[in-house]
């Protein structure tokens, strides 16, 4: 049996073990660190020591390792989620620098945004070439925010439980495919308590619809 820490590489590790019938636990990593941490010479080697002692113990926490299916929808939507952010932290900052220079914004989104920078820009070639790149670069991060929106909208619909979701108001596809994602197989959460605590820190995902 091998016994590692919850970690980058912890759900490949997990996998390519198991698929090769060698029995695989990936453990909390806090509660074995305050064990190891107590180690006086602390080496890779020590380390590896103290979580067989750890394992022969039975002083251990279980993670449970998500498919590889399930990690490439979770990886689908934090993707999503960072272009969105870029594409807003864009946006923010040529506002921000037109009125440098007394140019204000107007309120839109979109290509109404787009319009409206230009129709600022006009006249002034030497901010121009700075703004227009940044302009540029937002309606790219827009483009590619759109396309993964698809690939969402298209993953919602492959699911029953996703469109179950979809049906409560305010709940769309990036909240819907985040949630049935993360909780996998309803038997994971024995009781009403946990699942009532994961709902709480689900409840975030709203924001990034």
């Amino acid at each position: 049996m091998v016994v590692f820490e919850t970690g980058p590489l912890s759900t490949w590790f997990y996998h390519a073990l198991t698929a090769e019938g060698i029995p695989a636990i990936c453990i909390e990593v806090r509660r074995a660190q305050k064990v190891l941490n107590e180690t006086l010479n602390k080496t890779d080697a020590n380390d590896a020591d103290g979580l067989a002692q750890l394992a022969k113990a039975g002083f251990y926490k279980v993670v449970r390792v998500k498919t590889f299916d399930n990690m490439l929808t979770r990886t689908l939507v934090a993707a999503r989620s960072l272009l969105v952010s870029i594409s807003k932290q864009l946006s923010n900052q040529i506002r921000g620098l037109l009125k440098t220079f007394g140019l204000v914004v107007p309120k839109g989104e979109g290509r109404v945004f787009d319009a409206n920078v230009r129709e600022l820009l006009n006249g002034n070639s030497g901010l121009a070439v700075v703004i227009l790149p940044l302009l540029e670069a937002w309606r790219e991060m827009r483009e590619r925010a759109a396309n993964l929106d698809k690939q969402l909208v298209a993953v919602s619909r492959q699911s029953r439980a996703t469109k179950l979701l979809m049906t409560i108001p305010g709940v769309g596809a990036v909240t819907a495919v985040s949630y049935i994602a993360a909780i996998e197989d309803p038997e994971n959460f024995p009781t009403s308590r946990s699942s009532y605590i994961f709902s709480s820190r689900c409840k975030s995902l709203n924001s990034v619809e």
